[in-house]
């Protein structure tokens, strides 16, 4: 995998898709195909689905061969598209995933910290995180989020991580969620100042910057800007979320002057992808690189006057406000715009309440916990759901239903660590009452989804403090992942 950024003689143009270009290539040769997949371009496609999907879908539906390249090994026209990508973000190197932004957090982790070490991470992290954990054998150690309200916890500072890593000196990594799920990104220049601190102390810096692909196409001082701009050492994103790409797109940035090696990088994703990867996924990022490389890039910017019109008219409605640091719709330094986090626990309705309210005007949000409900906005929107929007949040009930917290109306609680998550994982569980939980081990991970964030991981005690946000999540109508959804039993470390 090559290291260096795409420039010179020999360079794919980057108004082509070379990815993309020879699956239809190969499609339009006429070849009939004795390999897989089993539909046959279509010839063998279940009836319902042709008729879904269309017949283009299927003859692109090709696996990995001489014509489309090799993920585990690209060499060919893959690896030209990864440069493109490369170039588009002005980093080192990309590579691209179908397994979604999950797939390069594990990669990432799993090269950057050796088993036994410890990873330095937000506790507000995906559940992917943790799982990561479990496959690495790291040793988690947690930076809790500064407020209770997630929808405002984005403060990163350099000294909170120097006390971190002088507590622990086997920190070899730190891991950053940015943006949050509510759309709250730690400021650029807090970023620039603890990946110096890092870079210092011989610590990696990895970013999940999952929901921000779009952050590089804002203007500046329009948005929080890209990780990619900062001399971090590995970048994750999802195109998929806010780029246009298929479902599971992503890929992982290696910013210029990365520490991370790019081959081990590579070598612990090949342990964890598929030998089967959808080229659909992949070249959905080879054509959306292909248009941010030309019109598609000022789109975002294009479409910031309407955006910023309509948070303003959202933040003037009675009870209603907006969520993050960077509530003002002229100032989005630590917000991104394109994410409404909408608080209405200043009204007599909770999230849940609005969201049934929205599917009632057939308009779908991105997720909601007791008091937020969240948004992600594009460009080119329907532009009448925007008008739906307001309409529903001018028609909430006065009143104040509560207090607010972590999804479920109640803080984050803090982790106590028992043993690390490889620790615990392969050891023997079981199924016990609720009343028997507290102060036992869990055995599971039990989160809030969305926003995924977990309230307790294997390795963790179940506190007090973890059954009551789990119960604030259950009355509110939230879906609590658990074996059991229910909590009347909860999967603990047997004695």
């Amino acid at each position: 995998m090559s290291a260096e950024p795409l420039t010179g003689r020999g360079a794919p143009p980057a108004d082509r898709a070379p990815l993309l270009d020879a699956l239809l290539a190969y499609a339009d040769r006429g070849v009939r195909g004795l390999h897989t997949p089993g539909h046959k371009g279509g010839r063998f496609a279940p009836p319902r689905m042709l008729e879904a999907l269309g017949p283009a879908a299927f003859r692109l539906d090709l696996p990995a061969m001489g014509a489309t390249d090799n993920t585990f090994h690209p060499r060919g026209c893959l690896a030209e598209a990864e440069r493109l990508a490369a170039d588009l973000y002005g980093v080192s190197a990309t590579r691209f995933l179908a397994g979604g932004a999950t797939q390069g957090l594990l990669a990432g982790v799993l090269a950057a910290v050796p088993e036994g070490e410890s990873l330095l991470l937000s506790r507000i992290a995906h559940r992917s995180a943790f799982s990561a954990l479990a496959l690495s054998g790291a040793v988690p150690r947690y930076l809790m989020p500064p407020s209770a309200d997630p929808a405002a916890a984005a403060d990163l500072t350099a000294a909170d991580v120097a006390r971190h890593l002088d507590a622990d000196p086997r920190i070899r990594a730190l891991l950053l969620t940015r943006p949050s799920y509510y759309g709250v990104a730690a400021e650029l220049d807090a970023l620039r100042e603890v990946a110096a601190l890092c870079r210092r102390r011989s610590v990696l810096t990895i970013v999940d910057e999952a929901h921000g692909g779009h952050f590089k196409f804002l203007p500046a001082g329009r948005g929080p800007g890209s990780a990619v701009d900062v001399p971090v050492d590995l970048v994750i994103q999802s195109p998929h979320k806010t780029l246009g790409a298929l479902v599971g797109g992503a890929w992982a940035h290696f910013p210029r002057g990365s520490r991370l090696d790019p081959a081990r990088f590579a070598a612990r994703l090949n342990l964890l992808q598929t030998t089967s990867p959808s080229n659909l996924v992949l070249a959905s990022l080879d054509a959306v690189r292909q248009w941010l490389h030309g019109a598609g890039r000022d789109r975002f910017a294009a479409a910031l006057p309407e955006v910023s019109a309509l948070r303003a008219t959202l933040a003037a409605l009675p009870g209603v406000r907006l969520s993050g640091p960077g509530c003002d719709p002229a100032d989005f330094a630590a917000t991104d715009p394109f994410r409404l986090a909408v608080d209405v626990s200043g009204t007599g309705a909770d999230g849940p309440a609005v969201e049934r309210a929205l599917r009632e005007r057939a308009i779908e949000h991105e997720f909601c916990d007791r008091t937020h409900v969240v948004f992600v906005l594009g460009p080119d929107d329907d532009r009448s759901a925007w008008a739906g929007l307001v309409d529903t949040f001018a028609a909430l009930p006065p009143g104040r239903p509560g207090t607010g917290g972590h999804g479920s109306g109640a803080e984050l609680p803090e982790p106590r660590v028992r043993l690390s998550p490889r620790q615990a994982v392969p050891r023997p569980t079981e199924a016990v009452r609720r009343a028997d939980a507290a102060g036992r081990t869990a055995g599971e991970v039990i989160a809030v989804y969305p926003p995924g964030i977990p309230l307790a991981c294997p390795g963790e005690e179940v506190t007090a403090a973890v059954l009551r946000a789990a119960d604030a999540a259950a009355a509110a109508g939230l879906s609590v992942h658990a074996a059991d959804p229910t909590l009347e039993r909860i999967v603990v470390l047997t004695d």
